[in-house]
């Protein structure tokens, strides 16, 4: 139903689509029968989700690559040579996924057929249909592939456990709340979080601008489960709402609570006032002893590096205090010093998911830790 109504959103809003007319790249990570003829498939919840597409819709828009393709493919290199020429040459109109998967392979496929960026490889490309992580930081890439700017981008909000959210206006960033996908929503105010006598509200009690950890009961057979999301509501007439973080990855060392949105519009904010491109960055504090001379350590690799670093920091710096106001008192205070950039060597994230055997499929890089142990392991092979 998620993709049926992601589809239907772009063709409502761009009546003279040309999706019917060309392929859309769904790109899946793998999986396979746990043995010959159990007809028991374990692996990503994308690709088993991909399986289950009923095939008149597939035909209907033309959706690629075909079932069986990739699904036994567990090395991602090896997935991106069998998929980049086979892409190349079609027409392609759209394509849906993670942004840290789908766009490198885009490069790589421009890059092999000797293209400046994408539009030209693909001049009919119109849709990306992203979720799982936010767009922000990926938002320079999408520009350098397709600098025209005619690439509509529409975040929708699943997982594992299902599909909650779609972006129904590519000029609003908020996501609409699904609420016919037989899932009941409830809600604790982070305020609240972790206290014993923490509220826990139906959807008609949430307030807007306020943050709240999501509880989820679905036919499906979850009962008050909490999927470790934060979100905030800006409408409620529809219910419409933006992705704010997970309950466990706020860096907070001392009391500067900042989250993952704040961390990737602070980034996207900072390339676009220096000119550099973010491949992937994760943050870290310096010590996990707090103390008044405690600072936030961003490792971060660029596409596109800045022409000076230390005044990419600055920039980075005024960025973080302008999106995250308890981070500019706690600055104010002498609570905490001034971030520290350490420039990762191209590569290193992608190597560092590959040493753990998670290239492709649903993982992505962490973007914020509260611990220094992800962070020293990318360190070790810096």
């Amino acid at each position: 139903m998620g993709g049926k109504d992601v589809t239907a959103t772009f063709l409502d809003t761009h009546p003279n689509s040309h999706a019917g007319l060309g392929y859309s790249l769904v790109l899946a990570g793998e999986c396979e029968p746990t043995k010959p003829g159990s007809g028991i498939i374990a692996g990503d919840i994308s690709s088993i989700m991909s399986k289950a597409i009923p095939g008149f819709f597939r035909r209907m828009l033309h959706l690629i690559p075909p079932a069986g393709m990739l699904e036994s493919i567990h090395d991602y290199k090896d997935r991106q040579e069998t998929i980049s020429p086979y892409i190349a040459g079609k027409r392609l109109v759209s394509f849906s996924g993670l942004p840290g998967w789908n766009l490198p392979l885009l490069q790589k496929t421009v890059q092999m057929m000797g293209k400046q960026n994408a539009e030209q490889l693909w001049p009919h490309m119109e849709m990306f249909a992203h979720g799982g992580c936010s767009i922000s930081p990926y938002k320079p890439i999408i520009e350098k592939l397709f600098p025209s700017g005619s690439l509509v981008c529409i975040e929708n909000y699943n997982a594992s456990e299902g599909f909650f959210g779609v972006q129904t206006d590519s000029n609003d960033p908020s996501m609409m709340l699904m609420l016919d996908y037989q899932v009941f929503y409830e809600f604790i105010p982070m305020k609240e979080y972790g206290r014993a006598d923490a509220r826990v509200l139906p959807l008609w009690e949430v307030d807007t601008d306020e943050d709240y950890a999501i509880i989820i009961t679905t036919s499906s057979g979850l009962w008050r489960y909490e999927i470790g999301d934060v979100i905030r509501f800006v409408r409620k007439k529809p219910y419409k709402f933006i992705f704010v973080g997970r309950t466990a990855l706020t860096l907070n060392i001392c009391s500067e609570k900042l989250s993952i949105r704040q961390a990737d519009l602070a980034i996207e904010q900072a390339c676009r006032t220096t000119g550099c491109i973010v491949r992937e960055y994760t943050v870290a504090p310096d010590s996990e002893t707090y103390n008044n001379n405690s600072f936030h350590q961003w490792l971060v690799e660029f596409d596109k590096e800045p022409d000076n670093i230390r005044k990419f920091a600055s920039v980075l710096q005024d960025c973080v205090e302008q999106v995250d106001y308890n981070y500019m008192r706690m600055m104010e205070s002498g609570s905490i010093n001034p971030l520290q950039i350490i420039k990762a060597r191209p590569g290193l994230f992608y190597d560092w998911l590959e040493s753990k055997g998670k290239l492709g499929g649903q993982h992505k890089v962490p973007r914020l830790s509260q611990s220094r142990k992800l962070i020293e392991e990318l360190l070790s092979m810096n």
